[in-house]
């Protein structure tokens, strides 16, 4: 009778063990999920995807910018939309160089410092439009 007494404590007592661990998993994979939709979850540096292009700050959207390594979403969209507003303004091209991106609100020097490599400003054609040379 004694012995019947212990395995039931020991089947008691696994169960409750199966139900913690199974606790435990759930309550882990429900924190990994907030992290990866929340974007808080730290990347080394050889496992960010390496970009084999410039983009231009004049023309490129919101989205693209934001792919840049050390650029976020809120600060890519203060690029475009200082943009949109100096353009409606001025008429002309905002950035010329990437010491003009320091009047951007939210973007500083490391900011740039960041994405400096990852940017290019293209010139608009200057000519009459006509690609014909005279000799």
């Amino acid at each position: 009778m004694h012995g019947d007494l212990d395995k039931g404590y020991r089947r008691y007592h696994l169960l409750i063990a199966g139900l913690f661990v199974g606790i435990i998993i759930v309550d882990a994979s429900i924190i990994a999920y907030r992290l990866l939709d929340s974007g808080e979850v730290a990347v080394g540096r050889d496992q960010i995807r390496q970009i084999s292009f410039r983009l231009d700050p004049n023309s490129a959207s919101a989205e693209a910018l934001s792919q840049l390594p050390g650029l976020n979403v809120r600060q890519a969209q203060s690029i475009v939309d200082y943009r949109e507003h100096a353009v409606v303004l001025s008429g002309q091209r905002v950035y010329t160089s990437v010491a003009d991106l320091d009047a951007v609100p939210g973007i500083g020097a490391k900011t740039i410092e960041k994405i400096r490599d990852y940017l290019c400003f293209t010139q608009p054609d200057e000519t009459d439009g006509s690609t014909d040379k005279e000799e």
